[in-house]
């Protein structure tokens, strides 16, 4: 399989154009393989990612796919070759395929989980993270050996039809800046998306709000410390970044758009339904590991995702 080209959807393309590309055959490897077609479907996963602060990039190499059937055994896809990625070429709405139009026995699957390239201390192999200062350090995924990523979201593959998942690494909600003598440390924080239906949120933010009278660290030389967090629901007191349930479900940087000459965020495959969306500008202090306090500005009302379309939600004033 030939994994060099990503995909890019620009703007928002229409369902017919989010096909994940193949330039070769199948990945191989899967137990799947002479299951009758009438009792088989094809399913397609990727990986995506959004903006980060301080960072230019963060490499990973997945080495194989598993999914595990809620009524029969774990299927294992191994990615021949591994598909080495920064994860930060991996926005505004672009995605890596894992997996392309294999044949898996329908029906629904209760997780799936992407292995990648780990050494015995934890560190990954041949992956770093390059800063804004140019320093190169490696990576640790506590995980890695034991677990790999694995997602619980359940999700259904239908017999006959050709399944598309994309799963998204929030590198914010993920990415854990090293303390003192410390290393940087890679969370499993994904999210799934069937693109059978979902859709996109847009919207600006008024400059005002970056220095308001609040501990801001917007840095307008790198144009970071800016972020919007998307929760699911109805959502009057917005958490923090800390790994319990309250987290976001979703999270954009906020970047100067010049050709809108505004501030302005996305949020790129999102499931339908209905988001409360705040707004911070001290996203530079929010760490995935501890509970920090953060002030947020938070949007009347809840944006409601469209299958299809993108919700151009209020600005921020």
């Amino acid at each position: 399989m030939n994994f060099t080209a990503v995909i890019a959807q620009g703007a928002f393309v229409t369902m017919a154009l989010l096909t994940l590309v193949a330039c070769g055959g199948g990945s191989g490897g899967g137990v799947a393989v002479g299951i009758e077609s009438a009792q088989n479907g094809q399913l397609s996963v990727g990986i995506t990612d959004a903006e980060l602060e301080d960072v230019t990039a963060v490499w990973v190499t997945f080495t194989a796919v598993t999914l595990k059937p809620q009524d029969g055994d774990q299927l294992e896809f191994d990615l021949d070759p591994a598909v080495e990625v920064n994860l930060l070429t991996l926005s505004d709405g672009t995605y890596m395929p894992l997996l392309e139009a294999e044949s898996v026995p329908a029906g629904r699957y209760n997780w799936i989980r992407l292995h990648v390239a780990a050494a015995e201390d934890g560190s990954i192999a041949d992956a770093f993270v390059k800063t804004i200062g140019g320093g190169m350090e490696e990576l640790e995924i506590p995980s890695a050996l034991q677990n790999g990523l694995r997602l619980v979201s359940g999700f259904t593959v239908l017999a006959g039809q050709h399944t598309r998942l994309v799963i998204d690494w929030d590198l914010k909600k993920a990415l854990v800046y090293p303390g003192s003598g410390g290393a940087w440390k890679l969370r499993p924080a994904l999210r799934i998306t069937d693109l059978a239906i979902f859709g996109r949120i847009e919207g600006a933010v008024a400059p005002g709000l970056f220095d308001s009278g609040l501990d801001c660290n917007y840095d307008a030389t790198l144009d970071s410390g800016n972020a919007v967090y998307a929760y699911e629901n109805d959502v009057s007191d917005p958490d923090d970044i800390d790994g319990d349930s309250g987290d976001p479900y979703a999270t954009a940087m906020v970047k100067f758009d010049a050709d809108a000459n505004e501030y302005r965020y996305a949020f790129e495959f999102m499931k339908v339904g209905e988001y409360t969306l705040a707004f911070t500008c001290q996203a530079a202090n929010d760490s995935p590991e501890n509970d920090d306090t953060i002030d947020f500005t938070v949007l009347a009302n809840a944006v409601t995702v469209v299958d299809d379309q993108t919700t151009q939600a209020p600005r921020f004033e």
